[in-house]
């Protein structure tokens, strides 16, 4: 029998003596035990849990408790709440006015939950947006850039420039071209 991996689950009926795992059963009459590779959940210290429980709190009262985990909803509906609260919570709003919750709760809760349901196969038919080409989208924002500095020079030097001038240019004290 193989050594259990991190998923595993084995049930006691299963072992039939300490060598099943290739090792000795304890270590100085301690128990062996198998977290070198486990998540810890201590980790997370409860308070950050306290709004997330809240948002919970909220839509157990406004739709049912655990009906989240029914799913069949398409992803983009989860990006779509949180990126509702992001941007009030980016336009300095804290607080959601329906719920009463923190609107970084309600991103949090929708990116956690859509987190879960990708994990554990709860989504409907996938929606997400096509995926963006990042070498083609650096490419526009490159030309975008430039396109804004030549025309900043352009308003610099409304007579037009060369080279060689815009080099041998001075300026004074305040800023005036010389």
């Amino acid at each position: 029998m193989k050594p259990p991996q991190e998923h595993d689950i084995i049930l006691e009926d299963e072992l039939t003596g300490p060598g099943d795992f290739g090792f000795e059963v304890g270590d100085g009459g301690k128990a062996l035990r198998l977290n070198n590779n486990k998540i810890d959940p201590t980790n997370i210290h409860p308070a950050m849990l306290w709004p997330l429980y809240q948002v919970g709190h909220y839509g157990s009262k406004k739709y049912k408790k655990f009906n989240y985990l029914k799913g069949g909803k398409p992803a983009s509906e989860y990006l779509a709440s949180a990126r509702r609260h992001f941007d009030l919570l980016a336009s300095g709003e804290k607080i959601d006015v329906e719920s009463g919750c923190l609107h970084a709760a309600h991103v949090a809760w929708n990116l956690l939950f859509l987190a879960m349901a990708e994990e554990f196969g709860l989504l409907g038919e996938e929606d997400y947006p096509p995926a963006i080409d990042m070498g083609k989208l650096r490419e526009l924002m490159k030309e975008e850039v430039e396109h804004r500095n030549v025309a900043k020079l352009c308003e610099r030097y409304p007579n037009g420039f060369s080279t060689e001038a815009s080099l041998n240019r001075k300026e004074d004290s305040s800023g005036n071209d010389t």
